[in-house]
């Protein structure tokens, strides 16, 4: 077939057409007019097939044409049409197998053929005229200038007297199909890959969408799918490791890579079609109808066609990280919801796949108008915040914990390429490097476990080393450590996991080291002196090629009770019996022979018995369910049966709704965050960043930003680690709880702590939840979901010592001493406010309150129902100087209504200090 398109016919659109027509005697070019196109080598890749049909365009007399397929003859008028699709190739110029996908997605959409049309031109290179020994009337471009709306090319051995944008050439065919197609309402015109990259930058560039749109009522879609660029409107960009913040590189930077703002990165030095000026393409650009759709698998930064320039490096790594940027950069350039018709999604389950794209859910909602498309939110909810110091390649241990008693969480790695390092938090979301010896340890660690064994409220740090000597080091303070490591503790040979744990509750921590290649685990005993024991004994010191351990109570008896995942020999349950002695409880189905990983202890039903999580290498991970202490239930189901040659996993309530959530890293494959719905069902809730295949080997679950939600750390083998903030917006309610111990081991590690929320409750045993090599921060940390108000905060030491406290209002951190016997959490009087409690109370009418205030304050007292409602306003946010205040409530609710009997709280918050106090009104 041979299509016609006059495109300089008609003098209205020639005034919008990027056209060169060139002299028969000019001298011939073959470079792009762009400095940064110009910086490639046009590749040896050859179409296989050339496009049977023809669109041929006169140009001041001179006849040209550019293949291409397409469903009906776009040369000649029809009635029915509605709808036109023009799909852009990839890099290898593909044009009839892209139009072949979006018949198959037309097809499930339900879309009748007959009313839409489908045209894939092919833009060829000077390489493919040779193959094929194509005529001479045949454009061709640079093999990559038709990407970004180069010229044509006229080369000695390939003549043309014209040159013409392959945008140009677009902007053509558009106008003519709305001159012929009465009916047409809508076109879409879509491209993935090097064809995302040309419907990206076309959007910016040409003005026929806007005179479509005005002079004949015509919708144009852009879909820009996967591509490895994106066309940037300033000279800012992505500060990596930030959550998405933008400025304009270093001076060294802009040294390393001068061409960073260069088209078709920036708008430096555009080529002739793109040369409007910036304010005129940022403006177009706004008012496009854009779905920029990416595979959550198109993570590879080593893909044979990925742009690895400098350039594209300053966007990001890999498509999808760079996709993500774009999008919250154009949120920064006109705010989060100045896009009304801008809209980014992520494909679940696809990676550099056109034909996925094109046929998935938001293909199809894009493409056809059917169905619905979830674009990302304005806030990202998981942000990669890795900075270069938190990189630290082939990590194998990753431990939160406040090493120096500041609040702020700090970061302990350890690698197999000597390079440990201790990461203190600096209390604005970053990082500082305090490593000094011995913290760096000179030996490939495998594991670090933060514990304070000589109890002077200092975390001390125990590492295990891979054939090479373990070390103990004592916390001096100020980040200054000693190696107190003895003989006993130096054991060499190929340590795994560590973990910590006060199995006699004897009121400091012991040790328990896993090992393989056929030597013995061990347990280490304190002695409370400084000094440890070996301690052990039968089951303890099996030598079955251990791997991961993991203490936890799971029969509800006072004691910690441990699991060990065994790589030659089936799992152990050890149970203690509280005389120093475990016995081999194990029974199916905790006697996996899966070759086991990592183990992790969490209550992820809330019925109050811990519950266990099974890594394995060889075969899916398994979900065990505990029966009230009596047997255990494999409960695998769903996104959990397939088999992921995991390597750790961690518990933790990231979204904060009450139920414990798991991650998993992987290695050779994808990680996975595993989302639990109320308690019964889990569901695959992995969203980039946080599946990022770096062959992953540990995680930890911390909030080292203090913003009251989880974040996470995970280390990787092959490649960088990463740091990931949650940024969630779930309005979800919150409590964080430190441990001081004063019987009990200093961070009341072992101890259980429970919470009650409107009949339901909640368990967290402090130094549990984390999996194989890693260690989450011991503040336990409860989601409470819509609830403000803790019923019922019970905290069972190790000791033995029980303390309830009731009516503990939410959204705080915590620190409670193992000796406090109050019933309220009152914070201490020198923090400038007390509230005392009503009178009279209980009360058939109104109540008196009074708080001291040491100190100007601003203050806000409500009055909250049982349910955590506000009934009345007693002061809001209002400025009192030092004394003692008098209020009263005179049993009024909302708009003046008596107030029912019943339980109510009055809430005291000033200067980020929250009192409550309970008042009983009769009736």
């Amino acid at each position: 077939m041979r299509f016609s398109i006059a495109a300089i016919n008609c003098c209205f659109i020639a005034a919008f057409l990027t056209v060169s027509v060139q002299p028969e005697d000019s001298p011939a070019e073959n470079i792009s007019h762009s400095p940064a196109a110009a910086t490639f080598i046009d590749s040896s890749d050859v179409v296989e097939n050339v496009s049977s049909g023809r669109i041929s365009l006169q140009l001041d007399g001179y006849n040209c044409s550019i293949p291409c397929d397409a469903t009906h003859d776009p040369d000649i008028p029809h009635s029915g049409i509605t709808r036109a699709i023009i799909v852009i190739h990839g890099t290898l110029r593909n044009a009839e197998s892209y139009l072949s996908a979006i018949l198959d997605a037309a097809s499930l959409a339900g879309c009748a053929t007959d009313s839409t049309m489908v045209i894939a031109p092919q833009f060829l290179a000077e390489q493919d005229l040779v193959l094929h020994s194509l005529p001479s009337g045949i454009a061709f471009w640079a093999y990559m200038g038709w990407r970004q709306g180069d010229l044509s090319l006229n080369t000695p051995a390939h003549p043309r007297p014209w040159r013409i944008s392959s945008y140009a050439v677009i902007d053509t065919i558009l106008f003519r199909l709305a001159m012929l197609n009465p009916a047409l309402r809508k076109i879409v015109l879509v491209g993935h890959s090097a064809g995302g990259q040309f419907t990206h930058r076309y959007a910016a560039a040409s003005l026929i969408p806007t005179i479509l749109d005005d002079q004949f009522g015509i919708e144009v879609q852009h879909i820009i799918a996967n591509p490895s660029s994106y066309l940037y409107f300033t000279d800012e960009r992505w500060v990596a490791g930030t959550a998405y913040e933008f400025e304009t590189p270093s001076e060294q930077d802009s040294e390393l890579c001068p061409q960073f703002n260069d088209y078709k990165y920036g708008l430096r030095f555009p080529n002739e079609y793109m040369d409007a000026g910036a304010d005129v393409v940022l403006q177009q650009y706004q008012q496009r109808n854009i779905a920029c759709l990416l595979g959550s698998d198109d993570t590879n930064p080593y893909e044979l066609y990925l742009d690895t320039s400098c350039m594209a490096g300053f966007q990001g790594r890999h498509r999808l990280e760079r996709g993500l940027v774009y999008t919250y950069y154009l949120h920064y350039l006109f705010g989060p919801n100045a896009l009304e018709n801008n809209h980014t999604a992520v494909i679940a389950g696809i990676a550099h796949d056109y034909r996925g794209i094109f046929t998935s859910e938001c293909g199809l909602h894009y493409l056809f108008d059917t169905g619905e498309c979830i674009p990302l939110p304005p806030t990202p909810p998981w942000a990669d915040v890795t900075t270069s110091l938190l990189k630290n390649r082939e990590t194998r241990a990753a431990a939160w914990g406040d090493a120096d008693n500041d609040g702020h969480l700090d970061l302990y790695l350890a690698g197999l390429e000597k390079s440990n390092k201790l990461l203190a938090g600096d209390g604005n979301a970053g990082f500082v490097d305090v490593t000094s010896d011995p913290l760096d340890n000179d030996g490939p660690g495998m594991c670090a476990a933060w514990g304070d064994y000589d109890n002077d409220r200092l975390l001390d740090l125990y590492i295990s080393n891979w054939n090479e000597e373990n070390k103990l080091l004592r916390n001096l303070g100020s980040f200054e450590f000693e190696d107190t490591s003895n003989n006993l503790l130096q054991i060499a040979g190929p340590s795994c996991d560590v973990k910590w744990s006060d199995y006699d509750n004897d009121g400091d921590l012991d040790l328990y080291v896993t090992r393989t290649n056929s030597q013995p685990n061990q347990l280490f005993r304190n002695e409370g002196d400084g000094s440890f024991s070996d301690a052990t004994s039968g089951p303890l010191g099996g030598s079955q090629h251990s791997r991961g351990c993991a203490w936890g109570d799971y029969d509800n008896d006072g004691d910690m009770d441990l699991y060990i995942c065994n790589g030659s020999a089936p799992n152990l349950l050890l149970r203690n019996d509280g005389a120093g002695l475990f016995m081999d409880v194990t029974a199916p189905p905790l006697n996996d022979t899966s070759s086991g990983s990592s183990a992790a202890w969490g209550d992820y039903d809330n019925d109050g018995y811990l519950d266990l999580y099974v890594v394995n290498r060889e075969s899916a991970d398994h979900l065990f369910h505990n029966e009230r202490a009596e047997y255990f239930t494999d409960e695998t189901h769903g996104a959990m049966t397939s088999p992921l040659n995991g390597r750790s996993a961690c518990w933790g309530d990231y979204d904060n709704d009450g139920y414990l959530d798991l991650y998993v890293a992987v290695l050779g494959g994808s990680n996975i965050l595993l989302h639990n719905i109320g308690g019964s069902l889990f569901e695959d809730a992995t969203e980039f960043p946080l599946g990022n295949p770096e062959a992953g080997y540990s995680a930890s679950w911390g909030d080292y930003d203090n913003d009251g939600d989880l974040d996470l750390y995970v280390a990787n083998s092959d490649g960088d680690n990463n740091l990931f903030q949650n940024n969630l917006e779930t309005g979800n309610h919150w409590l964080q709880i430190d441990l001081e111990g004063e019987v009990s081991n200093s961070f009341g590690v072992g101890s259980r702590i429970r919470i009650v929320v409107g009949g339901k409750q909640q368990i967290r045993e402090v130094g549990t939840g984390a999996g194989s090599l890693s260690q989450n921060a011991l503040t336990a940390s409860f989601g409470l979901a819509a609830s403000t108000m803790i019923d019922t905060l019970e905290i069972q030491w190790p000791s033995g010592i029980t303390q309830v406290f009731r009516y503990v209002t939410a959204d705080r951190r915590l620190r409670i001493n193992e000796t406090m016997t109050s019933s309220v959490l009152d914070p201490p009087r020198r923090q400038g406010v007390l509230l005392y409690p009503p009178c009279p109370n209980p009360s058939r009418g109104s109540a008196t309150l009074q708080y001291l205030l040491s100190g100007h304050a601003h203050v806000s007292l409500r009055v909250l129902d049982i349910a955590g409602r506000v009934v009345a306003v007693l002061k809001d946010h209002r400025m009192e100087q030092p004394g003692l205040y008098k209020v009263s409530w005179g049993d009024s609710g909302p708009a003046g209504r008596r107030a029912p009997a019943g339980i109510y709280f009055y809430t005291l918050e000033s200067n980020g200090i929250t009192q409550t106090r309970k008042f009983l009104l009769l009736r």
